[in-house]
Protein backbone atom coordinates (compact mmCIF):
# COMPACT_ATOMS: atom_id res chain seq x y z
CA UNK A 1 0.00 0.00 0.00
CA UNK A 2 1.39 3.41 -1.00
CA UNK A 3 1.92 5.92 1.71
CA UNK A 4 0.83 9.56 1.52
CA UNK A 5 4.26 10.79 0.40
CA UNK A 6 4.30 8.42 -2.62
CA UNK A 7 0.82 9.48 -3.66
CA UNK A 8 1.74 13.20 -3.45
CA UNK A 9 4.91 12.55 -5.45
CA UNK A 10 2.91 10.77 -8.18
CA UNK A 11 0.36 13.59 -8.32
CA UNK A 12 3.15 16.17 -8.66
CA UNK A 13 4.83 14.09 -11.36
CA UNK A 14 1.56 13.79 -13.30
CA UNK A 15 1.00 17.56 -13.10
CA UNK A 16 4.52 18.19 -14.43
CA UNK A 17 3.94 15.82 -17.33
CA UNK A 18 0.64 17.59 -18.07
CA UNK A 19 2.41 20.97 -18.13
CA UNK A 20 5.15 19.70 -20.46
CA UNK A 21 2.58 18.15 -22.81
CA UNK A 22 0.59 21.39 -22.87
CA UNK A 23 3.75 23.36 -23.74
CA UNK A 24 4.63 20.92 -26.53
CA UNK A 25 1.12 21.32 -27.94
CA UNK A 26 1.44 25.11 -27.86
CA UNK A 27 4.77 24.96 -29.71
CA UNK A 28 3.30 22.60 -32.32
CA UNK A 29 0.27 24.84 -32.86
CA UNK A 30 2.52 27.91 -33.25
CA UNK A 31 4.54 26.06 -35.90
CA UNK A 32 1.33 25.03 -37.65
CA UNK A 33 0.12 28.66 -37.73
CA UNK A 34 3.45 29.75 -39.25
CA UNK A 35 3.25 27.01 -41.89
CA UNK A 36 -0.35 27.93 -42.71
CA UNK A 37 0.62 31.59 -43.07
CA UNK A 38 3.48 30.69 -45.45
CA UNK A 39 1.12 28.49 -47.48
CA UNK A 40 -1.45 31.30 -47.71
CA UNK A 41 1.23 33.74 -48.82
CA UNK A 42 2.39 31.33 -51.54
CA UNK A 43 -1.08 30.88 -53.07
CA UNK A 44 -0.97 33.91 -55.42
CA UNK A 45 2.47 32.81 -56.64
CA UNK A 46 1.25 29.25 -57.25
CA UNK A 47 -1.86 30.50 -59.07
CA UNK A 48 0.23 32.73 -61.34
CA UNK A 49 2.68 29.88 -62.03
CA UNK A 50 -0.22 27.58 -62.91
CA UNK A 51 -1.62 30.19 -65.26
CA UNK A 52 1.79 30.66 -66.93
CA UNK A 53 2.30 26.91 -67.41
CA UNK A 54 -1.21 26.52 -68.84
CA UNK A 55 -0.56 29.38 -71.26
CA UNK A 56 2.75 27.85 -72.31
CA UNK A 57 1.26 24.41 -72.81
CA UNK A 58 -1.61 25.63 -74.99
CA UNK A 59 0.00 28.48 -76.94
CA UNK A 60 3.35 27.06 -77.88
CA UNK A 61 4.07 26.20 -81.50
CA UNK A 62 6.95 23.90 -80.64
CA UNK A 63 6.13 20.74 -78.70
CA UNK A 64 7.94 20.62 -75.36
CA UNK A 65 8.83 17.19 -73.96
CA UNK A 66 7.35 18.00 -70.53
CA UNK A 67 3.94 18.64 -72.10
CA UNK A 68 3.92 15.41 -74.09
CA UNK A 69 0.83 13.25 -73.74
CA UNK A 70 1.70 9.58 -73.63
CA UNK A 71 0.30 6.31 -72.41
CA UNK A 72 0.79 5.93 -68.66
CA UNK A 73 2.74 2.76 -67.98
CA UNK A 74 4.70 3.95 -64.94
CA UNK A 75 3.47 6.53 -62.45
CA UNK A 76 5.37 8.23 -59.65
CA UNK A 77 3.69 9.38 -56.46
CA UNK A 78 5.46 12.01 -54.33
CA UNK A 79 4.32 11.52 -50.73
CA UNK A 80 5.27 14.24 -48.24
CA UNK A 81 4.78 13.33 -44.58
CA UNK A 82 6.22 14.43 -41.25
CA UNK A 83 9.34 13.20 -39.51
CA UNK A 84 7.84 13.32 -36.03
CA UNK A 85 4.48 13.26 -34.31
CA UNK A 86 2.50 16.14 -32.81
CA UNK A 87 0.91 16.94 -36.16
CA UNK A 88 -2.56 15.65 -35.46
CA UNK A 89 -4.00 13.44 -38.14
CA UNK A 90 -1.89 14.90 -40.97
CA UNK A 91 0.09 11.71 -41.63
CA UNK A 92 -2.99 9.52 -41.30
CA UNK A 93 -4.93 11.62 -43.81
CA UNK A 94 -2.00 11.65 -46.26
CA UNK A 95 -1.58 7.87 -46.08
CA UNK A 96 -5.32 7.20 -46.44
CA UNK A 97 -5.52 9.44 -49.50
CA UNK A 98 -2.44 7.92 -51.14
CA UNK A 99 -3.57 4.36 -50.33
CA UNK A 100 -6.93 5.10 -51.95
CA UNK A 101 -5.15 6.36 -55.09
CA UNK A 102 -2.76 3.40 -55.13
CA UNK A 103 -5.62 0.88 -55.24
CA UNK A 104 -6.25 2.00 -58.83
CA UNK A 105 -2.83 0.79 -59.98
CA UNK A 106 -0.85 -2.43 -59.92
CA UNK A 107 2.31 -2.48 -57.82
CA UNK A 108 4.60 -2.78 -60.84
CA UNK A 109 3.12 0.38 -62.40
CA UNK A 110 3.88 2.60 -59.38
CA UNK A 111 7.04 4.05 -57.89
CA UNK A 112 6.96 6.10 -54.70
CA UNK A 113 9.04 9.16 -53.92
CA UNK A 114 8.88 9.47 -50.14
CA UNK A 115 9.66 12.60 -48.14
CA UNK A 116 9.57 12.28 -44.36
CA UNK A 117 10.47 9.51 -41.96
CA UNK A 118 6.83 8.56 -41.32
CA UNK A 119 6.21 8.03 -45.04
CA UNK A 120 9.36 5.92 -45.39
CA UNK A 121 8.47 3.76 -42.38
CA UNK A 122 4.86 3.33 -43.51
CA UNK A 123 5.50 2.40 -47.15
CA UNK A 124 8.54 0.17 -46.56
CA UNK A 125 6.15 -2.35 -45.04
CA UNK A 126 3.54 -2.10 -47.81
CA UNK A 127 5.47 -3.71 -50.67
CA UNK A 128 5.38 -0.78 -53.13
CA UNK A 129 8.46 0.10 -55.17
CA UNK A 130 10.29 3.02 -53.56
CA UNK A 131 12.21 5.14 -56.05
CA UNK A 132 13.54 7.83 -53.69
CA UNK A 133 13.61 8.28 -49.92
CA UNK A 134 14.22 11.51 -48.02
CA UNK A 135 13.63 10.33 -44.45
CA UNK A 136 14.95 13.28 -42.41
CA UNK A 137 13.77 16.62 -43.73
CA UNK A 138 12.56 18.18 -40.49
CA UNK A 139 9.90 20.23 -42.27
CA UNK A 140 12.60 22.47 -43.71
CA UNK A 141 13.78 21.56 -47.17
CA UNK A 142 16.12 24.07 -48.73
CA UNK A 143 15.70 25.39 -52.25
CA UNK A 144 18.69 23.26 -53.28
CA UNK A 145 17.03 20.10 -51.91
CA UNK A 146 13.77 20.83 -53.73
CA UNK A 147 15.65 21.69 -56.93
CA UNK A 148 17.56 18.41 -56.74
CA UNK A 149 14.36 16.39 -56.18
CA UNK A 150 12.54 18.23 -58.99
CA UNK A 151 15.53 17.70 -61.30
CA UNK A 152 15.48 13.96 -60.58
CA UNK A 153 11.74 13.81 -61.35
CA UNK A 154 12.09 15.78 -64.59
CA UNK A 155 15.00 13.56 -65.64
CA UNK A 156 12.96 10.41 -64.92
CA UNK A 157 10.08 11.81 -66.99
CA UNK A 158 12.26 12.82 -69.93
CA UNK A 159 14.02 9.43 -69.91
CA UNK A 160 10.60 7.69 -70.02
CA UNK A 161 11.22 6.06 -66.65
CA UNK A 162 8.03 7.71 -65.35
CA UNK A 163 5.09 8.63 -67.58
CA UNK A 164 3.19 10.62 -64.95
CA UNK A 165 4.10 12.19 -61.60
CA UNK A 166 1.55 13.06 -58.93
CA UNK A 167 2.21 15.10 -55.83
Amino acid sequence: MSNLRDIRRRIKSTEQIKQITKTMGMVASARLRKAQLRAEQARPYAAKMKQMVENLSTNTELPHPLFAQREVKKIGFVVIAADRGLCGSYNTNIFLTVDKLLTKYSSDAVELILVGRRAVNYYQLKGWTIRTQIPEWGGKMTFTDVKHLAGDLVHAFLQNQLDEIQL
